[in-house]
C-alpha cells in the first residue's frame, strides 16, 4: 500500500469514526484533516479521491462530506467484519417479484466495486467481456421502476462465477452469494 492510499484509508476511517458510522452525518473535510496535521488543500485532495471512489459524498460547497455505504463496506472489509457499518453488503434479495429500494441501492453499490475489480483485476478479455455485458444487463434491470428479482439473481450468479479463484475478488464473490442467498 503505498503513503498516499494509506492517507486515503486513514481519512476514511477518521470520517467514519466523526461521523459515527452515520452515512446521513456530515463533518468538514478540513476538520477531519486538521485532525489528521493537513492543510486544507491536503485534506481536499484526499476528500475528493474518495468522493471519486464512491466512498465519500459531497454535501455542500463549504466542505461538507458524509460516508457512504460503499465507505463503510470498504473499512468493513480491513476490520475483518468487526465494524459497524454492516448494512447494504449483508442484504440478501427476498423471494418478492420486485427488489426493494433498498436492494437496489445495495446492488449498485456491488456493481460500482465489480466494475472496479474489473479495470484493476486480472481477467481474460473474453471474462471481462462477459462480466461488462452481465454488469450492462443488470444495471439495465435495476433502471426497471419494479426490477424483477429472479432476474438480478440469476445476473448476480453469473457475476460470481468469473469472479472465483481470484483472491483481489474473493470477497466480492462471497458478497453475491449471501445476496442471492
Amino acid at each position: 500500500m503505498s503513503f498516499d492510499e494509506v492517507m486515503i484509508q486513514n481519512f476514511l476511517e477518521r470520517l467514519c469514526q466523526m461521523s459515527d458510522g452515520d452515512v446521513s452525518k456530515e463533518v468538514s473535510m478540513y476538520e477531519i484533516g486538521g485532525s489528521m496535521g493537513l492543510d486544507r488543500p491536503e485534506a481536499g485532495a484526499l476528500a475528493e479521491e474518495l468522493i471519486i471512489d464512491g466512498y465519500a459524498e459531497l454535501k455542500n460547497l463549504t466542505g461538507g462530506i458524509s460516508i457512504t455505504p460503499a465507505g463503510l463496506r470498504l473499512l468493513n472489509l480491513d476490520t475483518g467484519g468487526h465494524g459497524e457499518g454492516q448494512g447494504e453488503d449483508q442484504f440478501v434479495l427476498g423471494d418478492g417479484e420486485a427488489v426493494t429500494p433498498e436492494g437496489v441501492e445495495a446492488i449498485e453499490g456491488l456493481v460500482e466495486e465489480i466494475r472496479k475489480a474489473v479495470g484493476e483485476g486480472r481477467f481474460t478479455y473474453s471474462q471481462v467481456e462477459e462480466l461488462v455485458i452481465d454488469l450492462k444487463t443488470l444495471q439495465i434491470q435495476l433502471l426497471s421502476s419494479r426490477p424483477k428479482t429472479n432476474i438480478v439473481r440469476e445476473v448476480l450468479r453469473s457475476l460470481a462465477t468469473p469472479l472465483e479463484g481470484k483472491p483481489e475478488t474473493e470477497r466480492l464473490k462471497n458478497t453475491i452469494i449471501k445476496m442471492i442467498g
